[in-house]
């Protein structure tokens, strides 16, 4: 089960990402190693404590935790947090292509902030133009996002 799946990436340091549909009966779901910049959910934070206090918590999960209170991460909560909004950038490019405009624009609000999370997470200038032409490709043939 999920919840199971969730708490034994967390004993190891790992944290759960985007799900992706297989067909109608199946989902994949991405973990991946935590990052000095992982947020921490509410839930995950209680899901973490709940581990130390069983004693399921390893080490390599105790140092993303200790890294997360450093760096203030822990303690910041989910308003405080950065919101994803459209640049005017982003909108311009999206934009400038009708077809993946309208697409996005008929997107659910969770798959909007992945796109524009995933294009914003970039930090080269030549990976955002990358991203930015791989989210017009995608959203002219009406794709989500996917795995990333």
């Amino acid at each position: 089960p999920y919840d199971e799946a969730v708490e034994e990436a967390i004993c190891f340091g790992w944290i759960d990402s985007i799900i992706k549909r297989i067909d109608d009966e199946k989902y994949a779901r991405k973990f991946t190693p935590r990052t000095k910049d992982s947020r921490w959910s509410e839930l995950n934070k209680k899901r973490a404590k709940k581990m130390i206090a069983v004693g399921k918590m390893t080490e390599a999960g105790l140092q993303k935790i200790e890294e997360a209170k450093r760096n203030g991460i822990w303690s910041q909560t989910s308003t405080q947090r950065k919101h994803f909004e459209l640049s005017p950038e982003f909108e311009n490019i999206l934009k400038s292509n009708k077809k993946a405009w309208n697409n996005f624009n008929n997107l659910a609000p969770s798959y909007k902030k992945n796109y524009i999370g995933w294009v914003t997470s970039a930090k080269r200038e030549e990976t955002i133009k990358k991203r930015f032409k791989e989210v017009l490709r995608y959203l002219e043939q009406n794709k989500k996002l996917g795995l990333k």
